[in-house]
C-alpha cells in the first residue's frame, strides 16, 4: 500500500514539473515572438562610405521612424557617419559611428517627432565635401546642409 502511493506522489510531482515546463517553453515562444514584431518595426537603411560620399547622400525617413543604419567603409580611408541636429548645432551627435577599412557597423536611432532636416558628415572630410542628409518628414524649409 505505502508504495502505491508514493508511486501516485511521484506521479503527481513529475506531472505539476512537467505542466511547468511547458508554460516556460510556451512563455519563451511569445517573448520570441513579441521581439520579432518589435525587430519588424524597424526601417533598415543601408550606408556606404565611397571615395569621400555618402551612398546613399540623402536619406527620407518619417518623424518617430525607428532606423537601424547599417554602413560599411569599403574605401582605404578612415571615415565617421555622424548625424548632428543641424549644420549648426553640433554639440550632441545622434549618431557617431567611426570606421576603419573594411568596418561594417550598426546603429539603431529613433527619428525625430517633427519635419526637419537632419545633418549627415564624415567629420575629417568635411571639408572636400563628404556631408549628405537625413530629411524627417516634409519640412517646409529647406535648411543647408
Amino acid at each position: 500500500m505505502r508504495s502505491t502511493k508514493k508511486t501516485v506522489h511521484l506521479n503527481l510531482r513529475l506531472f505539476f514539473l512537467l505542466i511547468i515546463g511547458m508554460i516556460f517553453i510556451l512563455s519563451g515562444s511569445v517573448y520570441a515572438e513579441e521581439d520579432m514584431t518589435a525587430e519588424e518595426n524597424i526601417k533598415f537603411i543601408k550606408v556606404d562610405t565611397l571615395n569621400f560620399v555618402f551612398d546613399p547622400e540623402i536619406i527620407r525617413l518619417n518623424p518617430g521612424e525607428k532606423v537601424k543604419f547599417i554602413v560599411s567603409n569599403p574605401s582605404s580611408a578612415f571615415h565617421t557617419f555622424t548625424i548632428y541636429h543641424s549644420k549648426s548645432e553640433r554639440k550632441n551627435p545622434l549618431v557617431n559611428i567611426s570606421l576603419s577599412s573594411g568596418d561594417e557597423k550598426t546603429e539603431t536611432l529613433t527619428m525625430p517627432d517633427q519635419d526637419k532636416i537632419l545633418y549627415l558628415v564624415c567629420l575629417p572630410h568635411e571639408g572636400i565635401g563628404m556631408v549628405g542628409q537625413v530629411i524627417v518628414g516634409n519640412p517646409e524649409v529647406e535648411e543647408e546642409s
